[in-house]
């Protein structure tokens, strides 16, 4: 995989795709999250839960690395405390965004080098 912005999706929702985030900042990130779900009492959700979206910073979507269904996407709602199964899988997840992402289809992915 190759540096990019997010291309279709973007990196408001994708947190993967953010610049400004290095390797420490992603896993400070992990490591807070988890800590807020121990927290809040959340342990059945604890099985390495892997944020994937962070959404108006109190919005947290993510997978547990290992449950049975790995591909299964939770929602935690730190407005008020409390952790669903969504309907989605992670793939039907990023389909949503793409979706419902109001977007320029003239340009799919712009990287560093390269304006395909």
């Amino acid at each position: 995989m190759g540096r990019s912005d997010g291309g279709a999706i973007g990196d408001s929702e994708i947190q993967l795709y953010r610049p400004s985030w290095r390797v420490r900042g992603h896993l400070l990130f992990q490591v807070d999250f988890f800590s807020e779900m121990q927290q809040g009492g959340f342990y059945e959700h604890l099985k390495k839960p892997f944020v994937f979206a962070w959404i108006s910073e109190t919005q947290y979507y993510f997978v547990q690395t290992a449950a049975e269904d790995i591909n299964a996407v939770y929602h935690f709602d730190s407005n008020a405390p409390a952790v669903q199964r969504t309907e989605w899988d992670l793939a039907g997840f990023i389909g949503r965004l793409f979706a419902v992402r109001d977007m320029d289809m003239s340009v799919v992915a712009e990287g560093d080098i390269l304006l395909i």
